[in-house]
């Protein structure tokens, strides 16, 4: 059996004319002789009846458990499923749907972002023996004991890589409002050109830093089961992009730029880079459940922590404990940071590349509080407001 998963995001699912889009490229798989199975998002966007921001607003600021929300907000997905089988159902296709205990995807209890645990494709299998077509409610699954999670933002993208790996699938297409990957950011970049093929690694190194076409987690577990992704639109039948582990593919040598806002930067004045003090570091951040995104030390004396703006509280409580047990000199917070990043294979043997870009954007007038290269990843932290400006200009001295 060739089993192909088509996931399809809000913006394909929110109307009937978008929805006649994504209904063309199921019609060209079953063409081709494949059983689909279809990961279906929540329909449309916030103030959209039933996207799933929309669903979070109508309990707002509420006593409601993690739990509890994630029973609410599962919904807008079972609601996509049913309209779009009833739908295909009219259009002549034998098609069917699945709940969430259908699913097979087993995950913790970590309510409103669920790791996956365990996967079991046996009853989609089941209903593919009889039909065509299986709609499935992304951005779901359940723990051991049946009770309903969800997998957190771009949580879709993580289904459909999911039953890609449950399922054996031949071919995993995830569909937006893009025609795959670009170099770039269309909204924020003119004209940048789209890619052919792109590595697991580098597409991670990209979602990482900023990049939104596809979910980090989704590439992750992509990575690890050795699935290619097809990143395609919902609104053109173009090729799109592979994203693939396949050490024959033909990759670019610069993957692409990338940029995000909402970090903060904290630095440690004076404090002692020993592996006891590294580790009372890290085991406190640990209990606070937050973690730096980048770690730079100076030959000042100083360490420098990248924090996602949403985890301050956390982070600077943790810092102040282990302040009060090294007595180190200070804790300097600076938030509205953000970054521009640029991703190539080869920078670990070609690191002039990042000492390069560094020097142009310095050119420009762009002022660099902070940087790091690592592996693949050539981060420069600015002013959060310089996020759009940089990214253009990163883009301009790689690839015009």
């Amino acid at each position: 059996m060739n089993i192909t998963i088509q996931k399809f995001g809000g913006t394909s699912t929110s109307s009937v004319p978008t929805r006649r889009m994504m209904y063309s490229h199921i019609l060209e798989a079953i063409s081709h002789q494949q059983k689909v199975v279809a990961v279906v998002s929540a329909m449309g966007r916030f103030d959209d009846p039933y996207a799933t921001d929309t669903l979070y607003s109508l309990v707002g600021e509420t006593v409601l458990d993690d739990e509890e929300l994630d029973r609410l907000v599962h919904i807008g997905e079972d609601i996509a499923a049913l309209v779009i089988k009833g739908e295909l159902f009219k259009l002549g296709l034998k098609v069917t749907s699945v709940t969430n205990q259908e699913l097979g995807i087993i995950t913790d209890d970590h309510f409103q972002e669920a790791n996956i645990i365990d996967l079991d494709g046996s009853m989609i299998l089941e209903k593919l023996q009889t039909y065509d077509v299986v709609i499935c409610p992304g951005f779901q699954g359940h723990t051991r004991d049946g009770r309903i999670t969800t997998l957190g933002r771009g949580g879709s993208d993580l289904s459909a890589i999911a039953l890609g790996v449950s399922l054996k699938a031949s071919s995993v297409e995830i569909y937006s409002d893009v025609n795959g990957i670009y170099t770039a950011d269309p909204r924020v970049v003119a004209n940048p050109t789209k890619i052919d093929c792109i590595s697991h690694q580098a597409m991670l190194a990209l979602a990482l830093q900023g990049a939104k076409v596809l979910n980090h987690r989704c590439v992750e577990l992509a990575s690890r089961f050795q699935v290619t992704i097809h990143a395609r639109s919902s609104f053109s039948h173009e090729q799109g992009t592979l994203v693939t582990s396949d050490p024959n593919a033909d990759y670019p040598e610069i993957a692409g730029i990338a940029g995000k806002s909402g970090l903060t930067l904290i630095r440690l004045l004076g404090f002692p880079n020993t592996a006891g003090a590294n580790e009372l570091l890290k085991n406190e951040l640990e209990r606070k459940k937050t973690k730096p995104s980048a770690a730079v030390y100076s030959e000042e004396g100083d360490y420098s922590l990248i924090f996602d703006s949403q985890q301050i509280s956390n982070a600077i409580e943790a810092l102040k404990e282990v302040q009060m047990q090294l007595d180190f000199d200070r804790i300097v917070v600076r938030g509205r940071v953000g970054c521009v990043s640029f991703v190539s294979e080869k920078l670990a043997e070609e690191k002039r590349r990042f000492y390069e870009a560094r020097k142009a954007l310095e050119s420009f007038g762009v002022n660099i509080i902070l940087d790091t290269c690592e592996n693949i990843s050539a981060v420069y932290y600015i002013d959060r407001n310089e996020v759009s400006k940089t990214q253009r200009l990163l883009h301009q001295y790689f690839f015009n």
